[in-house]
């Protein structure tokens, strides 16, 4: 799964904290996660992720703030209301 560049898990319901094992994800470019219940903050180890270029977060009662990160390519970081 490692070679995946796009993943889309939009309107699923999905509760939770945000798996930290994303980040392994390491060709990952696109992560959508659009309309879930994630709960927590976003976890740092998505900062490793140095390819993602687009993460979309909307709609989903996370808490905390956007953390530091060597995402140097992140070109958009969806429209996030933090509770």
């Amino acid at each position: 799964m490692t070679s995946l560049v796009n993943v889309y898990l939009t309107n699923n319901s999905i509760q939770g904290k945000i798996p930290t094992t994303l980040s392994s994800l390491t060709n990952l470019e696109r992560l959508n996660l659009n309309g879930n219940l994630f709960t927590g903050s976003i976890p740092t180890e998505l900062g490793t992720m140095t390819k993602l270029v687009h993460l979309f977060l909307f709609d989903n009662p996370l808490t905390g703030t956007i953390p530091e990160s060597s995402m140097s390519s992140l070109l958009l970081l969806g429209k996030l209301e933090f509770h």
